[in-house]
């Protein structure tokens, strides 16, 4: 009998290539803030042990899929600085949590933003323009990056808060790459209107984005299909709930030696039983 040639599956992810981008995270630049403010309470100026700052965020230990995304994110937007197992904040990562400095803590949340190349890239493309629908953003995303659905949607929302966060959005949704405390009056003249964007970017490295894309690697891989094997396994280990089967028992008796009546006593109780 010859065989049909199977279906191949549909996968809601599509498929990783050269040719996607890479570098992009599903969380935003208020994440890495409000952990870069946990790294200068125990740090300050210096630097500190991993094992303290996983210890100040909540972890055990400073390793797994959580402090991995983290330190990338963190990496990312340039705000630490790693030497062996010890780990402090950059000089922008310091501008970006000094609260005594508003004006510096916003532009440093620009640049920020703008560390980061997947966020560039999407600035330099929204810039002057009113910010996309997130139904928009996230399905470019998919496409873009290679990634599923899911993640888009929590990437372009991430995108979208980090922008707001940042003070790059005005009034009208109009994405401003300057920031929105640096526009001009509404009567500059044209000259004016065109403002020179400070450029404090970091060389971008393949490793910075290769980090990213590994941390946030588990977070988009499709949830595995229970197998039924493994399922019935697990199930029927000792103090597993799993239904028991009834118990059945046959017995033969000899019912010769006994009178009639007697015999249909006997037989009426057994009925009991069943």
């Amino acid at each position: 009998m010859s065989q049909q040639p199977s279906t191949p599956a549909i996968s809601s992810t599509p498929a990783r290539n050269p040719a996607f981008k890479k570098g992009l995270p599903s969380q935003g630049l208020s994440v890495a803030e409000s952990s870069a403010s946990k790294l200068w309470n125990i740090a300050r100026l210096g630097m500190t042990s991993k094992e303290a700052f996983a210890k100040q965020l909540g972890w055990n230990r400073a390793s797994g899929n959580h402090w991995d995304t983290r330190i990338a994110l963190l990496r990312g937007f340039k705000l630490i600085n790693i030497d062996g197992e010890q780990i402090g904040l950059s000089e922008l990562g310091q501008k970006l949590v000094n609260t005594s400095n508003a004006d510096g803590q916003r532009e440093a949340r620009r640049i920020a933003l703008l560390n980061l190349k997947a966020y560039r890239e999407l600035v330099d493309s929204f810039d002057g323009t009113e910010l996309p629908q997130l139904s928009a953003l996230s399905s470019r995303l998919q496409f873009d990056y290679g990634k599923s659905a899911e993640f888009a949607e929590k990437a372009a929302q991430a995108f979208v808060e980090s922008l707001h966060h940042a003070g790059m959005v005005d009034g009208l949704n109009i994405v401003r790459k300057a920031g929105i405390g640096d526009m001009p009056p509404a009567n500059a003249d044209q000259e004016q209107a065109s403002i020179p964007v400070q450029r404090d970017v970091v060389e971008d490295t393949d490793a910075d984005d290769a980090e990213l894309d590994r941390a946030f690697e588990a977070e988009d891989e499709p949830p595995h299909e229970e197998d039924p094997e493994q399922s019935i396994e697990s199930t029927s280990r000792p103090g597993a709930a799993y239904p028991q089967p009834a118990l059945s028992i046959s017995v033969s008796l000899d019912l010769s030696k006994y009178r009639a009546d007697e015999v249909i006593q006997i037989l009426q109780s057994l009925r009991g039983f069943q």
